[in-house]
């Protein structure tokens, strides 16, 4: 028979419960630091070193939320023997939530800045396709021309 998995092994201990607790503070803060990471590189444009952070950022939430079903799983216990460190996690939480707040305020940012780029080049484009006539004193005209598209081409890589 195996052993069950650790969130569902019940604490022995103040020391088992200490463990738990520091290990779900830390857990939270390699996902924190991995998002402050993101965010500085998304901050000033580089886009593929943000990119780069997707595998770590999910290996750092895989970890955060196991700890969280374990602790979820424990959460008597953990009251009871290590309300201290509870309160301490509760604060990296607040920390944790503001981080995650401004990162999403950034690829927020990102995004609109991309969608804004996107219709500027599209507007352009479609500028260089009107053609330019004159009237008889000289002055410029609008030529009614038939509504077609232009391919325009993107490059995903950065």
């Amino acid at each position: 028979m195996s052993n069950p998995p650790a969130h569902r092994r019940p604490l022995a201990n103040r020391d088992d419960a200490m463990l738990l607790v520091n290990g779900l503070i830390a857990s939270l803060g390699d996902l924190g630091a991995v998002l402050d990471e993101e965010t500085d590189h998304l901050r000033v444009g580089k886009l593929k070193q943000a990119m780069a952070l997707n595998q770590r950022k999910n290996d750092a939430s895989r970890r955060y939320m196991h700890m969280l079903q374990a602790a979820s799983a424990n959460a008597a216990t953990l009251r009871d023997l290590a309300p201290e460190r509870l309160d301490a996690f509760r604060k990296e939480q607040e920390t944790f939530n503001m981080q995650l707040q401004h990162n999403l305020t950034v690829l927020a940012t990102a995004q609109a800045l991309s969608d804004s780029l996107v219709q500027e080049i599209a507007t352009a484009v479609a500028r260089t396709d009107t053609p330019t006539a004159y009237s008889a004193r000289g002055a410029t005209i609008a030529v009614k021309t038939p509504e077609k598209g232009r391919p325009i081409s993107l490059s995903r890589s950065l």
